[in-house]
Parts: C-alpha cells; structure tokens; sequence
C-alpha cells in the first residue's frame, strides 16, 4: 500500500530499470510510495535510448516498466510557473539548472512531494525542494 506521492528522477527510474546495484536504496521508496515521474524525465529516457540505438525490444521493455510503476505528470501552467520560479531562484545563487532538472524539480515542487534523485548536487540549491538521495552532495550518478 503506498503511502503518499514521491517524484522520482530519470537516473533513479534508470537503475531501477537495469537492475543497478544502486537501486537498492532507491527500491524501497518506489515501492511505499505512489512514484510520479515527469513528462521530462520520458523525454531523458527516450532520448537516452534513440542515442544508445536500443532495439524495438529493449525499448518496449522500458515502455512497459515506466507504464506499470509510475505514473507520468505532464506539463501544466502551474509547473511551468513554478519551473521558471525555479530557474530564477538557481541563477540568483549563481548557479545552473538546467532546463530538465528543472522540469523535474518543479514537478516534485508543485505536488509538495520530496524528489528521489541520485543527483543531489543538481537539485540542492533549490531551498524549496525536498530532496531524497543516497549520494552524497558532489557524486553524480
């Protein structure tokens, strides 16, 4: 049964999907969770897998994965507010976020739910985000 929404980012929703050793920690909060994911993190996926020539098989697998266990927020006016929110909030800092992340971190932002990210140091200039990794503030996925 889950218990509340989680957002879940593109690397994330990968290891789950390749069995990586580092879905282990991400595992148990998909699992308790209603996981959400963003229109643009299908986006990531599919490019990933155009750039990687994956065969029709591979990909209907990925397909078929992301169908069964999240479900895909699209685009709306109030995430695009929030997302340019977001941009401004990154560059006042001095810092970059880029248009993807942004996407994703507005997702997680609008819905009032923590973002399960293995990419902390994308994300944690966002005060207005909560964020759930394993990685520490400089590894990168």
């Amino acid at each position: 049964m889950t218990e509340s929404n989680i957002v879940v980012d593109t690397d994330a929703v990968s290891f789950l999907f390749r069995a990586d050793s580092r879905e282990k920690f991400y595992l148990p909060y998909v699992l308790k969770h209603r996981s959400v994911i963003s229109f643009m993190t299908v986006a990531e996926l599919e490019y990933g897998m155009l750039r990687a020539n994956w065969g029709e098989a591979r990909r209907k697998a990925l397909g078929d994965f992301v169908r069964k266990h999240f479900v895909i927020f699209h685009q709306t006016s109030d995430l695009c507010s929030v997302w340019e929110t977001l941009r401004v909030q990154a560059e006042r800092k001095g810092r970059h976020l880029s248009n993807s992340d942004a996407w994703i971190a507005a997702t997680a932002v609008l819905l009032d739910v923590p973002l399960l990210t293995h990419n902390r140091k994308d994300y944690e200039s966002l005060e207005s985000l909560q964020l759930i990794s394993e990685s520490s503030a400089g590894e990168k996925g």
